[in-house]
């Protein structure tokens, strides 16, 4: 079955969450953020010490991002007035898997 031209494309997280009956939140008009509302925590955190990064030189030439620097960022979050929380570090270490896939070029 073909879509009619002016349909939008299909959304391939929302039918696949459809799927398999996972939710989803709705976005409205008001509230169209391109981040859930969980995520907003550890994204504020991740940009308070965006600039922490370890990155090295490649022999080949070029940069690479390691990782971000674990001493850096407690300093920055403890200076910017934020709780470092384990649930607030570890959904900053997912930001930082993606920003760093994103960084080296990696397709995710």
């Amino acid at each position: 079955m073909q879509r009619p031209q002016d349909a939008p494309p299909a959304d391939d997280a929302a039918s696949d969450a459809a799927f398999w009956g996972i939710p989803q939140p709705q976005a409205t008009k008001e509230d169209d953020t391109a981040v859930w509302e969980e995520n907003v925590p550890a994204l504020l955190a991740y940009l308070e010490v965006s600039t922490q990064w370890r990155i090295v030189s490649l022999a080949e030439g070029g940069l690479h991002a390691v990782g971000l620097d674990y001493q850096g960022v407690k300093v920055g979050l403890e200076l910017a007035g934020t709780e470092i929380t384990p649930a607030l570090w570890s959904d900053l270490q997912m930001v930082e898997i993606g920003a760093r896939a994103a960084m080296n070029g990696e397709k995710e």
